[in-house]
């Protein structure tokens, strides 16, 4: 490869490192829920979804803070005659916009 073609990718490889924060933060202010999975009767696993509509959670906050708030959630659940004895596979930050 010639020199100006090296310079080239260079520009390309700087501008794409410079654009990628941007295209990742761009949904940071997106309203989430946090999303426990549980174990069903029939071995499959379930989300189960705990987000307040009246005060959306911004993902900037949700995801440095999700064992925190998957803790406090599942301890909720404990008293839920539905939930508390299932066991709890996993959690995730999702999007309001996405469950159903």
């Amino acid at each position: 490869m010639t020199g100006i073609g090296l310079k080239l990718l260079a520009v390309v490889f700087s501008v794409t490192a410079a654009l990628a924060p941007v295209a990742a933060s761009a949904d940071q202010n997106e309203a989430t829920a946090v999303a426990i999975w549980f174990v069903e009767e029939d071995g499959s696993t379930k989300p189960y979804y705990f987000h307040d509509p009246a005060n959306p959670m911004p993902r900037w906050s949700c995801e440095p803070r999700l064992d925190y708030l998957t803790k406090m959630f599942f301890r909720m659940t404990r008293q839920n005659p539905d939930l508390k004895d299932k066991t709890a596979v996993r959690s995730a930050c999702v999007p309001v916009s996405s469950i159903e």
